[in-house]
């Protein structure tokens, strides 16, 4: 009786000649981690409510917002 053990190569790669042993399980693992809340990232920037003010930094202009977080852009 022969182990039979899985492996995946990685397509379009130096080592693609190479097996990889596949990680079960590691999405989960991945999915795991709290997701952070980007911003959005628009041509132009708009105030969308009294709490949101525009900021300049690094030759960027930002909204950002004190009442909803949902409101934070970068212009670019």
């Amino acid at each position: 009786m022969t182990l039979a053990r899985s492996f995946t190569s990685i397509p379009n790669t130096l080592s693609s000649r190479l097996p990889v042993p596949r990680l079960l399980g590691l999405t989960t693992l991945l999915h795991q981690q709290p997701q952070m809340r980007g911003m959005k990232v628009r041509a132009s920037v708009k105030k969308l409510c009294d709490g949101c003010m525009s900021v300049r930094r690094k030759g960027r202009v930002y909204i950002i917002c004190s009442k909803n977080q949902k409101h934070k852009q970068r212009q670019g």
